[in-house]
């Protein structure tokens, strides 16, 4: 097999962290570090207020907050707009024991109706008996435009400025321009304590839109057609909500008007809805997603299993963040999720190419050794190939050209090279057909096995069956090349046992193989077709393991002997495949060979001479007849004292 072949297990340890898992701590590693810097520098900030927009939906808002309306039907009621101010001071009389009011319109300019118009209106305010707060406004020079001092002087004033993000939405508003100039929302709040940071700047918790919080008609309440005890105690909010009046803003929640954006920043500071943003939580979900990004990718091998799975832990993490809002907790969205992507993707990425490499290695690698059907499921399963040396069960052939050492001085060495290249394909073309792996070439010999890199339920069966084609190949090689090249004969050694499969050698070169006292074994068996004269020998755990299988039509097998083979102490029954153009032979002698087998194993040495001459008379070339024979007369003359049938092989 090629030496570049490395164990999967064979890994090297870098601090503790095996190397294997360093392309996967490396990508985590770059993910966390740029998505961190990021977050940390406050890159992308609008994306992530824009997702921390999607967390808000409409919910119960505060019942202490009533809106009067200056909308469509009380501006036909009362007239073109800018209304007289004594409307104003009409309207504060019917609020009966208001907690609050906060005017949202902007009386920094005389009226144009004259002095007695805005004189009667500070009458209004004066009489009134809940405080009264003015709207203000900071222009965008610094300074400020306050209502007039006949105002101020009655009824409090706080700035009404919004903070509008660069995507035009309005999602803060700042509370204090300095210690005694408060918003105008902060006032009607009644100067709450803010929680949740140090920064004077407040995330309104946006609860209602446009008609969500309890609204009046403006006009209606001038009538008198509201009953006073519905202002009882409110914080009452008196601002334009006609379109006409172009006071509204994108949020959050959509279009709202002016107005209805205050009632929400009060709300929020009545209720203490100060929403929390942790920047440490948010690095550690960012790190939590590309670990699981990262993890998933490398563990899962189906694509849409792992889009199923990565967009699990999408949902989950969304999931967490929208719980975690409710609990006024602010979870970044933007920086986990894409980390997440980042971190999928980029180890996909990563698999695929490394897996390309690695279909690419084992094609290289496995493609003149595996049938290529055999190598088509390991590039598509590459874990089947498991390296580095286990436990198997697997059947292992060896074959031999008998005198190959005197054969080959009658060659020169080119056509030594082209004859053993030829002989040596056509044998190997019969293993990988039959889903065999050829281990080496020694020479002219070939080693196989069967049952490893992948699993065969009939390795066996497919043994057998090659050993028998190997027979016939030969046939047909021996006719084509009659007068070029002289007649050759093979010996066939089979065993099955369990065995160490893997790669085995020096980190420099290793070879796939296969050792054990289960190899050997085959190895000598195929030696011992030299004495017994045959072409396929195989131990009796191969027709053990035959017999098993679930396979095609049994060949043709018969018992050789009981033999302790060079280097094993316990012996081991042997038998001879026969080969499809001996089967007819065979079977004019089969009963007699068998008889004389018995009286061999029982000691009964005449029986067994006179069996074994009887069947060389039908088939004088049958060459374990020749072999028993012979050793039943030797035997006859020196018969051991205790004899059990078994023979004891000196050599190899």
């Amino acid at each position: 097999m090629p030496s570049k072949l490395r164990p999967a297990a064979d890994f090297i340890m870098v601090g503790k962290i095996k190397r294997k898992y360093l392309p996967a701590v490396s990508i985590a590693i770059a993910v966390i570090a740029v998505s961190a810097a990021f977050l940390l520098y406050d890159f992308f900030e609008l994306r992530r207020e824009q997702l921390w927009d999607l967390l808000f939906t409409r919910r119960k808002t505060p019942s202490e907050i009533v809106i009067i309306a200056i909308d469509e039907t009380s501006i036909k009621k009362i007239g073109q707009w800018p209304w007289p101010r004594r409307t104003y001071g009409k309207l504060l009389q019917n609020l009966g024991q208001a907690g609050i009011v906060g005017i949202d319109i902007n009386f920094n300019e005389p009226s144009s109706l004259g002095g007695s118009d805005d004189s009667e209106f500070a009458a209004a305010i004066s009489a009134a008996s809940f405080p009264i707060v003015l709207s203000a406004k900071v222009q965008v020079d610094g300074s400020v435009s306050l209502p007039l001092e006949k105002f101020a002087g009655k009824a409090k004033s706080g700035y009404t400025n919004i903070l509008i993000g660069a995507d035009g939405t309005v999602r803060k508003i700042n509370l204090a321009l300095s210690e005694d100039f408060k918003s105008f929302a902060e006032i009607l709040a009644g100067y709450p304590e803010i929680i949740g940071g140090d920064s004077e700047i407040l995330r309104i918790f946006y609860t209602g839109r446009d008609g969500d919080f309890p609204v009046f008609s403006f006009s209606d309440v001038l009538e008198g057609k509201i009953p006073k005890i519905f202002f009882e105690g409110k914080t009452v909010l008196i601002g334009a909500t006609a379109t006409d009046l172009h006071d509204f803003f994108r949020t959050p929640l959509g279009l709202l008007s002016g107005v209805t954006i205050q009632a929400n920043a009060i709300g929020t500071m009545i209720e203490n809805n100060y929403l929390k943003n942790f920047k440490l939580f948010d690095l550690f979900m960012i790190s939590l997603m590309v670990v699981a990004g990262v993890w998933f990718s490398f563990r899962i091998k189906k694509f849409l299993t792992l889009i199923f799975v990565i967009f699990g832990v999408f949902v989950c993490f969304n999931l967490l963040a929208f719980i975690l809002f409710d609990k006024l907790i602010l979870v970044d969205l933007f920086y986990p999720n894409l980390a997440l992507v980042i971190a999928t993707s980029t180890s996909v990425a990563y698999g695929l190419i490394t897996t390309r490499r690695e279909k690419k290695f084992i094609q290289e690698s496995f493609g003149k050794y595996l049938a290529p059907q055999i190598v088509s499921e390991l590039v598509e399963n590459p874990k089947k190939l498991k390296l580095g040396g286990e436990k198997k069960n697997l059947t292992i052939l060896f074959s031999d050209i008998r005198g190959f050492t005197s054969l080959s001085e009658k060659f020169s060495p080119e056509s030594l090279s082209i004859f053993l290249n030829r002989y040596l394909t056509e044998m190997t073309e019969i293993v990988l057909r039959k889903n065999g792996t050829v281990d080496k070439f020694i020479g002219d010999a070939v080693m196989a096995f069967w049952g490893a890199p992948l699993d065969d339920a009939n390795h066996a069966a497919n043994a057998l069956e090659t050993a028998l084609e190997m027979i016939d190949s030969l046939q047909i090689f021996n006719r084509e090349n009659k007068g070029k090249y002289p007649e050759i004969d093979i010996g066939i050694g089979i065993n099955t046992g369990e065995v160490t499969v893997g790669n085995m050698g020096s980190e420099k070169r290793f070879d796939y193989t296969v050792i054990g006292d289960s190899v050997n074994l085959a190895s000598r068996l195929e030696g011992l077709n030299k004495i017994y004269g045959t072409n396929i020998i195989l131990s009796e755990f191969t027709v053990s393991e035959f017999l098993k299988e679930n396979n095609p039509p049994k060949p043709l097998f018969r018992e050789l002997d009981l033999v302790k083979v060079k280097g094993k102490d316990q012996p081991v029954k042997i038998y001879e495949m026969i080969p499809r153009h001996k089967i007819s032979f065979y079977e004019t002698i089969e009963g007699e060979y068998r008889a004389g087998l018995d009286n061999y194993y029982h000691g009964n040495w005449e029986e067994a001479i006179r069996n074994f001459e009887s069947v060389l008379k039908k088939v004088s070339t049958d060459g374990p007849s020749k072999n028993l024979l012979e050793r039943s007369l030797s035997l006859q003359k020196n018969a051991p004292l205790n004899w059990d049938g078994i023979w004891e092989l000196t050599s190899k």
